[in-house]
């Protein structure tokens, strides 16, 4: 097992809150949806929730389970 899969392990074993003040920023709304939908962190985005949908959509990216 890889040094990523180890991470990755323990992240899904205990997750943490992360809160991202770049919440309008496609790169953060993708990793955001990303770390949430694998279970490795529970994620608060910052930022105009009417935006951060839109640049959600823009990206594919899905907000379930995402704070905003």
């Amino acid at each position: 097992m890889g040094l990523l899969d180890t991470l990755a392990r323990k992240a899904a074993l205990a997750p943490r809150r992360l809160v991202l003040p770049e919440g309008e920023d496609p790169r953060i709304v993708r990793a955001a949806a990303t770390l949430t939908q694998k279970g490795y962190a529970k994620v608060t985005l910052l930022g105009d929730p009417a935006r951060v949908r839109e640049t959600a959509r823009g990206q594919q990216a899905g907000l379930v389970g995402v704070t905003v």
